[in-house]
């Protein structure tokens, strides 16, 4: 399974120490070089910065399609523009992305896999149980 992943949800699944949880559903997350920057360069000590550089199981690609990844520029940051187009070139199953309402309706619904691909019931059943223990946790720790 090809999963993509934006800066976002690595960064708050780190922040409430549940990053390795990606790593159980899909053994393997990409990010794309912009994701890298954002997490690492910018956000230098804060969550997911040094588990982005360590973990072996997070992948860096660089989109390559640098027109549609300026296209997307016009209505999203960096990360996510260079996201989508990774997702797109890669044919990703899933694409994580946490600005939903500023996504482009034509790439599909986000945090969810891409048209046309399937994600196996046991498997979306164990995501959504995580979701919510991460929104709790989150919630109680304030």
């Amino acid at each position: 399974m090809i999963v993509v992943s934006n800066t976002s949800p690595i960064i708050n699944l780190a922040a409430v120490g549940q990053l390795g949880l990606l790593r159980q559903l899909y053994a393997r997350v990409i990010i794309p070089q912009a994701v890298y920057h954002e997490t690492v360069v910018v956000g230098a000590g804060q969550p997911g910065a040094i588990e982005v550089t360590t973990f072996d199981w997070i992948e860096i690609r660089r989109a390559t399609n640098e027109v549609a990844v300026a296209s997307l520029q016009l209505e999203l940051h960096e990360g996510e523009a260079e996201a989508i187009a990774l997702a797109i070139e890669l044919s990703a199953d899933l694409l994580l992305l946490a600005a939903c309402r500023r996504t482009p309706r034509s790439i599909g619904p986000c945090a969810r896999r891409p048209r046309g691909a399937k994600l196996p019931l046991r498997q979306a059943a164990r995501f959504r149980f995580a979701v919510r223990s991460i929104v709790t946790q989150a919630r109680q720790k304030g």
